[in-house]
């Protein structure tokens, strides 16, 4: 027999009845309930449930365990070994605003700084306000402290939120459902990476060791700015610098002044810690003085000068091109200017007060060791003649060392030697003795010849 299930209704919002028609019996009939339900918010699960219920009843009744604001589907058939025909009804639960909200919800993070509040209650539709309190720190920067906070109003069950945070920074970030009477909070942590795009711009450099740029980023925030320096010449091979340090400024164009040495190509790498790229500039210091002489000073009155030991100089502020030894009237030494370039030859030479250029060597002609220079030798040093001094003059040698490099010229000078009441020089001793014997062979070989 095939049972005939009719006029089924929906009442009370979740419960169903309907009727069939057995003629006079009234028998026990095993009913079986099949309940399919979709949730308003699609994020949800599908609500599925089976119903048993057994009655005598010609118009049976049930009320079920709905959802409010769910979109239903309820099937209802006889259970075995009846048979009947099925009956289907659909509806929507009403939302039920009494409803208390539980207040539960989770956060998920995604593209680094955005959340996704996942809720758990069941009330849908309604309104809901979230306060966010962020709190960012860095652990490279003492005085570091981005913190902000704002409210958030939302109908949706899943809504997004994408947070406004710096790079590099370590957050903490509350988040309270303002409208559920728990006053439920989530907390989370952040950690952003470094900026994927330059943060540094305008770099220049500025009185020849310093430097400026532009923040991007900072807009009177402290940062941090990492300084990788490395200097090299190219006439020193062994001269190598490479200097590692940092600095913080808040500053939207620092300045900073760097220890450089002099005569030297430098390139400076220059990264915001917040970023992943660096600013690379070079930089060329000018060449100051060279090292003072190092010379073996000399004072003589009355006799022959001794040989002169030439040392080289180190190459400490810039490359050495020469040295030259200048012989000037000593009443003048006090008046002598080292950057002076007016020193003539000595054939050249118009007065005997404007003194002369003994000699110049080239540094690359200078041994590593040293060399020795005779005063008046009368050789060529260069273009200049090494003239034998005037007897009873008064005269004072000076080393000057000359550093030139990029059209800029340096000079160190160092009192060699004073002459006073000069006499002959060794080699001039030597030419007059070797004179005085030559004679004294003559005249004997005559005395002989004589005889």
């Amino acid at each position: 027999i095939l049972t005939k299930i009719d006029d089924v209704s929906v009442f009370n919002d979740t419960c169903v009845r309907w009727q069939i028609n057995l003629g006079r019996i009234n028998p026990q009939i095993a009913y079986v309930i099949s309940i399919k339900g979709q949730r308003l918010d699609p994020m949800e699960s599908v609500h599925e449930e089976t119903v048993n219920l057994t009655t005598n009843s010609r118009t049976p009744e049930v009320c079920l365990a709905l959802y409010p604001g769910t979109n239903y589907t309820v099937n209802i058939s006889t259970a075995p070994p009846r048979r009947s025909v099925p009956a289907v009804i659909g509806f929507q639960t009403a939302e039920d605003d009494l409803l208390e909200d539980d207040g539960i919800f989770n956060i998920s993070i995604f593209n680094e700084t955005c959340l996704k509040l996942n809720r758990h209650s069941r009330k849908v539709g309604s309104e809901h306000m979230y306060q966010f309190t962020v709190l960012g720190q860095r652990w490279y920067l003492d005085n570091f402290c981005h913190a902000t906070s704002f409210n958030f109003t939302t109908w949706e069950r899943a809504p997004v939120v994408c947070l406004d945070l710096y790079p590099t920074t370590d957050y903490t970030v509350n988040v309270t459902l303002l409208s559920s009477p728990k006053g439920h909070s989530v907390q989370i942590t952040i950690a952003t990476p470094p900026a994927v795009k330059q943060t540094i711009s305008n770099i220049s450099g500025f009185n020849e060791t310093c430097l400026r740029w532009r923040s991007i980023e900072t807009a009177d925030m402290e940062e941090m700015y990492l300084f990788h320096i490395w200097g090299q010449r190219w006439y020193q091979k062994e001269f190598a610098q490479e200097m590692t340090f940092n600095i913080s400024s808040s500053s939207r164009d620092p300045e900073v002044c760097l220890d450089l040495h002099p005569g030297t190509d430098y390139n400076v790498s220059l990264r915001a810690l917040s970023s992943e790229l660096p600013v690379v500039i070079s930089l060329t210091t000018q060449i100051t003085e060279p090292p003072l002489p190092e010379v073996e000073f000399f004072m003589v009155h009355g006799g022959p000068l001794p040989r002169l030991r030439l040392r080289k100089a180190k190459e400490k502020n810039g490359p050495i091109s020469s040295y030259q030894v200048l012989v000037l009237p000593l009443a003048f030494q006090s008046t002598f200017s080292c950057d002076s370039e007016g020193a003539a030859s000595f054939f050249s030479n118009t007065s005997d007060a404007d003194g002369y250029v003994a000699a110049e060597l080239l540094a690359k002609d200078v041994p590593d060791d040293a060399m020795e220079i005779l005063i008046g030798d009368r050789l060529y040093y260069g273009e200049y003649y090494n003239a034998p001094l005037k007897r009873g003059n008064d005269y004072c040698i000076i080393l000057r060392i000359t550093s030139e490099w990029n059209k800029v010229r340096r000079h160190s000078c160092a009192v060699w030697a004073q002459v006073k009441d000069s006499s002959l020089t060794l080699l001039q001793m030597a030419g007059v003795g070797l004179g005085s014997m030559a004679v004294v062979v003559i005249l004997t070989f005559l005395s002989f010849s004589a005889v």
